[in-house]
């Protein structure tokens, strides 16, 4: 009987070493993948092509507390407060990135205002800043509430020609843009 004791005692021991083993492979085996992904920027690094501007999780974080400002200014329906933000943060800042970000807001902004002239003015100055779907839509989307149906058509058609093709999303952003491109040349 005692025998049989032992056994299990070993039998347990044996069990929780292995265990342990494998634990820790493991543990290696996804560090080793996750050091990968990071160095060859598949984590938390997203570059888009043509001279557009790169963004990173750290470049993510340049929202600054007057972007935030102008945010909540323009949610409560205060636009030439958010309008004169944005503007002193552009005359502030010679960060591309931070200039993109607020000429993309305060387009935004301006068409909620129904200030179409001044959304077209501030989307085509985030476009020449990053050539990109998203500015190009952007430009595209202001140029449609203008009813310059035919400018917006070739503007979808450029976001359409710059979006990354190994985006997960690509084709869904193709067909939508598509769809607009039809909606807006019936």
């Amino acid at each position: 009987m005692k025998k049989i004791i032992d056994i299990s005692k070993h039998n347990k021991k044996s069990k929780l070493f292995l265990a342990l083993t494998l634990l820790i492979i493991f543990l290696v085996v996804v560090a080793v993948v996750f050091f990968f992904l990071i160095k060859n920027k598949v984590i938390f690094s997203s570059k888009e092509t043509n001279n557009q501007v790169s963004v990173t999780s750290v470049e993510n974080n340049k929202i600054t507390n007057s972007q935030i400002d102008a945010g909540q200014a323009a949610a409560s329906g205060k636009y030439d407060s958010a309008i004169k933000t944005i503007d002193e943060q552009l005359s502030s800042t010679t960060d591309n990135d931070i200039k993109y970000r607020l000429f993309m807001q305060k387009s935004a902004i301006l068409v909620n205002k129904s200030d179409l002239s001044s959304a077209y003015d501030a989307a085509i100055s985030a476009y020449k800043i990053s050539k990109t779907a998203n500015s190009a839509a952007n430009v595209a989307y202001v140029l449609a509430k203008m009813n310059k149906n035919s400018d917006a058509i070739s503007y979808y058609k450029i976001a359409i020609s710059l979006i990354d093709s190994s985006d997960p999303m690509s084709g869904t952003d193709k067909t939508y843009y598509q769809s607009l491109i039809d909606n807006l040349g019936k």
